[in-house]
């Protein structure tokens, strides 16, 4: 599936109206690597398409309430989202049936610190993105001053308040979906 921004908010409008064609579009993009994951965690098709239909609802449900532009990555954001919902009924049905090792639930940290970080850098202001981009394409600090137009201690003061921003942002977004 395409990842630009354009596309995916149009794509998410389009989700947030009931258009059957956005619906195709996420299953096709979305649904094989949801299945893999739940085969590879203790489940089998029936819940992989139950698990998918969830995670389509609760999508749905929040275009509903907020704007489809909050959610930069719809393919990071999805991926977080089934794997967290495939975690809390592997717990629920631990609680019910059987006893199953945490440990045997493979969700990959990475993927939800990936999704933080971004979410947070989508809250930065213009002027922080720009120099912290500047910085991930690996800009020396000359480098970055002289695309500012200001000094080289500027430029370093102002990339080390940019990351402790980003920093503070991404922490904000993990203690508000903890305490939910």
């Amino acid at each position: 599936m395409r990842s630009d921004s354009k596309y995916t908010e149009s794509l998410l409008e389009q989700l947030a109206a009931g258009k059957k064609e956005a619906i195709e579009k996420i299953y096709h993009a979305y649904f094989p690597g949801l299945l893999s994951f739940v085969r590879n965690n203790r489940g089998d098709i029936e819940d992989a398409k139950d698990l998918f239909q969830e995670c389509l609802y609760y999508l749905y449900r929040y275009l509903r309430k907020s704007d489809a532009q909050e959610i930069a990555n719809l393919e990071a954001y999805f991926r977080v989202m089934y794997r967290n919902r495939w975690y809390e009924h592997l717990k629920k049905r631990n609680r019910e049936v059987e006893s199953i090792e945490d440990s045997e639930v493979i969700i990959e940290e990475e993927d939800i610190h990936y999704y933080v970080y971004l979410q947070a850098f989508e809250k930065l202001g213009s002027d922080c993105k720009k120099v912290l981009r500047f910085y991930i394409d690996g800009k020396s600090s000359q480098e970055i001053a002289d695309l500012l137009n200001t000094s080289i201690d500027y430029a370093k003061r102002k990339k080390y308040l940019c990351k402790e921003s980003l920093k503070e942002i991404a922490s904000q977004i993990l203690k508000n979906h903890l305490t939910k």
